[in-house]
């Protein structure tokens, strides 16, 4: 990219390729430098603004928050590969003045490979330009004056899954007013031009997320100089405080989706996120807040110094705009509350994608985007951000065919299951957008798919010995003791598997027709094998494994959902499902509910979405839930996220099926 700048000590390292092939991920090369925050300024004179539009556009790697004259614009961009790197555009018109203006940037570089970043590669810096109407009157280049900030110190510590450091942030560090036209930057160093920059841009097609500042819903003194904040419910954001306080005044600052037992806030929280940092006040009037978020309910506040006060701290909110074209009413009060907890979930989910958790992998991952991406589409009427994120996997396709489970990302990382659920996405979004041509852009992706994994292919059609994580469920104890098991590398074909496959098979045939192309996959012969090889004429049900005699509910429900069955059988596995419930993982919930309501069966899935089993909505909010959880319940995945849109699927069956 022209004129891309960067800090110094990014001018001369090589770029690391974290996806070649060549090399393992515990044998990159790593990165000598992470977590790294740079400022950048650029200072502007307009004797007088004209009536034209200023437009400034932009973007970062791997990050940004841009101010104008002080006031905050915006940030982004959203997560992209190199090769497709998103940019941002902003009507700057308001923020600017007559006479000296400042452009200030504050980049942020994770250094890490992650589910979460691009990162760990050296390639770090900015690009901008402002348009006054159509001619540019700055760009980015060597004028551009640039600080290393050192506050924001981690001590080694990172969270989740490397997505996230601490950030212990010492305001006496911090250069007070850098983002105002008065603070003198003389002293700062003049960018560096990357002469050899090889991002990408496009521009980025989804709105930037939006901030609104929020205030607890109540506080409560917990101990010496402790406090706890209550903000109500999860929300997803960064702490803020505006205080006057003596300078080397240390505040602790914990974050909690929930509570111990002694009423504090649990900031080892049980996703692996342990949001405990200390931040050290510059001394005078001073607004003091993290750069990166997560997601929380909770804050505790721990300061000796009478002077810094609970009322003082309050949380920006972010997440991507969500207006809400539907306002769902019950007179059925659970229904109302997992409607609500549903609704959460999705709006603090959904960020610059629809991430699984705003916790600890931030990211997006291609199954969970057919939960998430259709719920906030049923929520905001907005289909931008499911477009982008077709278009996101499709891209990862440049590291492999089969089509990474989470992108844009650091990490190669394949799921099969998730990889076959592609072109049903791609069906789902053409229903409600009706646009052939984007459709019809996206096939060759899901044929890249199919593609690659008929190499398992066996004479009769079906796909064994997939070595791709073959997901079936998740967690594992949620698989209704499915059988086959694949991830301790046993061989041979199973039912989960090949029930996508032939559903992969069958909506590419149902794509060729929207888009008239003429050509077909022989779904039908896929079909045939997997009775050969499944099918339980005693039982009247669907095995695990080839010839098995386990019947999970997973291994049946695929193929009522996907029309493999007749009338006669369907009710025996509707019996089934009545029987088992939820003996299942909350994402797989979407398959049991819609296959029941494809079919006529709508009071039987309201039975199941009202159950107040172990595993339901009702056990969540019997544990105070406010957003939905990863798992049915906090114990039954050692890891839980309490905020995680994958669980979301009543969303969609009571828009779809109940007119919501």
């Amino acid at each position: 990219m022209e004129n891309w700048i960067c800090a110094k000590d990014f001018k001369d390292i090589p770029i690391i390729d974290i996806f070649d092939d060549s090399v393992g991920y515990q044998t990159l090369p790593i990165s000598p430098l992470e977590n790294y925050h740079a400022l950048f300024r650029k200072k502007l004179v307009l004797a007088a603004k004209h009536d034209e539009m200023y437009t400034l556009r932009i973007t970062a790697d791997d990050s940004y928050k841009l101010y104008i004259n002080g006031q905050f614009v915006g940030q982004g961009p959203a997560c992209g590969y190199v090769s497709r790197y998103y940019c941002n555009e902003y009507d700057v018109s308001a923020f600017l003045q007559d006479g000296t203006n400042v452009i200030a940037v504050h980049c942020y570089y994770h250094g890490r490979v992650d589910y979460a970043h691009i990162s760990g590669d050296n390639r770090q810096g900015m690009w901008a330009e402002l348009y006054e109407g159509s001619v540019r009157i700055v760009k980015t280049d060597a004028d551009w004056r640039c600080l290393r900030d050192t506050s924001y110190a981690s001590n080694g510590a990172s969270w989740g899954y490397d997505t996230q450091f601490a950030e212990n942030i010492d305001r006496r560090k911090h250069p007070h007013g850098w983002t105002k036209t008065q603070y003198d930057d003389s002293a700062w160093e003049h960018a560096c031009v990357k002469s050899d920059d090889d991002h990408v841009p496009v521009r980025q097609p989804t709105a930037v997320v939006t901030r609104y500042r929020v205030r607890p819903e109540s506080i409560e003194k917990v101990g010496a100089g402790q406090y706890l904040l209550d903000f109500g419910k999860e929300i997803t954001g960064h702490v803020c405080l505006e205080t006057t306080a003596p300078e080397g005044t240390r505040v602790r600052i914990q974050c909690a989706e929930e509570l111990t037992g002694d009423g504090h806030a649990r900031s080892s929280m049980r996703c692996g996120v342990d949001f405990d940092e200390v931040w050290i006040m510059r001394g005078g009037t001073d607004s003091i807040e993290s750069y990166d978020y997560s997601g929380f309910r909770y804050v505790e506040m721990t300061c000796d110094d009478a002077s810094v006060r609970p009322e003082q701290v309050s949380v920006v909110v972010r997440h991507y705009p969500a207006p809400r074209k539907r306002i769902f009413t019950s007179e059925n009060s659970l229904l109302q509350n997992i409607w609500s907890i549903c609704e959460n979930a999705v709006i603090m989910g959904t960020q610059e994608g629809f991430y699984d958790c705003p916790t600890r992998e931030k990211a997006q991952y291609l199954g969970d985007m057919l939960i998430t991406g259709f719920s906030h589409y049923y929520i905001t009427g907005d289909t931008d951000m499911l477009k982008k994120a077709l278009l996101d996997f499709a891209h990862s396709q440049r590291i492999d065919d089969a089509m990474m489970c989470v992108a844009p990302s650091g990490l190669r990382h394949k799921i099969a299951d998730y990889s076959m659920l592609f072109p049903l996405i791609l069906l789902h979004y053409y229903t409600i957008t009706k646009n052939r041509d984007f459709v019809r852009q996206m096939i060759p992706a899901a044929e890249k798919v199919i593609a690659y994994y008929e190499q398992y292919k066996r004479e009769d059609g079906l796909l064994q010995n997939v070595t791709e994580w073959n997901l079936v469920d998740w967690p594992e104890n949620l698989r209704d003791g499915y059988d086959f098991k694949p991830e301790q590398g046993q061989k041979g074909v199973h039912n989960v598997m090949n029930a996508y496959y032939y559903g992969a098979l069958k909506t590419m045939n149902e794509l060729y027709h929207i888009v008239q192309i003429d050509r077909l996959y022989d779904a039908a012969a896929v079909k045939r094998a997997f009775y050969m090889a499944f099918y339980n004429e005693t039982e009247g049900l669907f095995s695990d494994s080839e010839h098995g005699t386990h019947f999970a509910l997973h291994s049946n429900v695929l193929p009522y959902f996907y029309d493999m069955t007749t009338s006669a059988q369907n009710q025996k596995i509707v019996d089934l499902i009545m029987k088992k419930g939820f003996s299942c993982g909350v994402f797989f919930s979407y398959f049991v509910l819609k296959s029941l309501t494809n079919h006529g069966e709508k009071e039987k899935a309201m039975e199941l979405m009202l159950s107040k089993g172990e595993h339901s909505w009702y056990n969540m909010l019997s544990e105070g839930a406010t957003a939905c959880f990863e798992a049915w319940g906090k114990e039954q995945k050692d890891n839980t996220s309490l905020c995680h849109p994958w669980a979301c699927a009543p969303i969609i069956v009571l828009c779809e099926d109940f007119g919501a």
